[in-house]
C-alpha cells in the first residue's frame, strides 16, 4: 500500500538512522522530512519495531497510508513531485 511518512527527529545521528531505514524499506523522499513508498503491513510493523527501538521521546514519526482515491485527489500547486515508483533498467 502507497504510504506517507513523516518525520521529525530532534538529532541527526537518530534522523540519518531512520532515513537508512526508510530507504532500505524503499521509501523516497518528497519533501524535507516526508517520505513516500510503497509497504506492505507486514514490512510496516517491521519498520515500526525498528524506529521504535531508534525514536525519543521528543521524535515524531507518523505514518499515513493512503487508498487509490486519497492518490487520485492529490492536488499538487508549484514544481510537480513524482509520487510514483521510478522503475530503473540497468543495461
Amino acid at each position: 500500500m502507497k504510504t506517507l511518512i513523516i518525520t521529525k527527529i530532534k538529532f541527526k545521528k537518530d534522523k540519518e538512522k531512520i532515513d537508512n531505514i526508510l530507504i532500505t524499506y524503499g521509501f523516497k523522499k518528497i519533501i524535507k522530512d516526508t517520505y513516500i513508498g510503497n509497504i506492505s503491513k507486514e514490512e510496516q510493523n517491521e519498520f515500526i519495531k525498528e524506529t521504535k527501538k531508534i525514536y525519543q521521546t521528543y521524535d515524531t514519526i507518523i505514518i499515513i497510508p493512503l487508498c487509490q482515491r486519497c492518490l487520485n485527489n492529490i492536488y499538487q500547486i508549484g514544481t510537480e513531485i513524482n509520487l510514483e515508483e521510478e522503475k530503473y533498467v540497468i543495461l
